[in-house]
């Protein structure tokens, strides 16, 4: 999520919305609609998070590439 900036929450969209994408399995606001929010100082201050999946990169070195035959 987006870091917040400081003021008041006036809209949210739906957590259903990241949902819809690829490898996302959970989205979770901490805010909502009216809350004070104050501009981001530290690391654990968010508006939420989102949990995502996918397919884990390769370990070891690169593949070496094919010599032309």
């Amino acid at each position: 999520m987006p870091p917040p900036g400081s003021g008041t929450v006036r809209r949210i969209t739906p957590t259903a919305e990241p949902l819809r994408v690829p490898g996302v399995v959970e989205a979770v606001l901490k805010v909502g609609v009216g809350d004070a929010v104050s501009a981001r100082r530290a690391s654990h201050n968010a508006s939420g998070y989102v949990h995502v999946v996918g397919a884990s990169m390769p370990t070891g070195p690169p593949p070496r590439p094919m010599r032309p035959t």
